[in-house]
């Protein structure tokens, strides 16, 4: 006697829809990694532009311009409800982003070579105060640290940016894998 079936059986069918389930859960942590990584990219570019202003700032006025949080306060609101402060330290340097901000930025000085901000490891440096710093005109007698501070994911553990003017580099994380 031929058995003749057609189609298929429970088991195989619970077979395809769990290796489909852990596929789909694969591909989605990979997404949102990806969304992440791609939220941070405004930082990115922000702290670049402000080392840019800055240091157009420092060579006509030969001092750098010390910039208090901005939006203010140091503790991220949740992603994109920050409005930008027009009247900080910022607009001195003509530096004004557009829109909300998933990040708050702020640049502080630090004696040449010192360039290990407070902040990188605790829960924030909020005695920035707007104004311009003093410095000698010679490169290297002081230094900016341009920062940013960030909660893209929303978990509570913040995404710490930073860049110096000298060497002029790359944005560094100080703390990795945090979005």
């Amino acid at each position: 006697m031929k058995d003749e079936r057609k189609g298929f059986t429970l088991l195989e069918l619970m077979v395809v829809v769990t290796i489909v389930g852990i596929l789909a859960m694969v591909a989605f942590s990979r997404y949102m990694g990806f969304k992440y990584r791609a939220a941070r990219s405004e930082a990115f570019h922000n702290l670049d532009a402000i080392r840019t202003c800055e240091e157009a700032y420092e060579a006509e006025h030969q001092r750098y311009v010390l910039c208090s949080w901005n939006p203010s306060g140091w503790t991220p609101e949740p992603v994109g409800t920050s409005a930008w402060n027009e009247n900080s330290g910022f607009k001195s340097i003509g530096f004004r982003p557009k829109g909300k901000k998933k990040f708050k930025y702020a640049v502080d000085g630090y004696p040449a070579g010192t360039v290990t901000a407070t902040w990188l490891g605790g829960n924030g440096d909020t005695s920035i105060t707007d104004g311009e710093q003093g410095r000698s005109p010679s490169p290297g007698k002081q230094d900016i640290c341009i920062m940013a501070v960030g909660d893209v994911d929303g978990d509570g553990n913040y995404s710490k940016l930073y860049l110096t003017d000298e060497p002029p580099g790359e944005v560094k994380d100080a703390n990795p894998g945090k979005y």
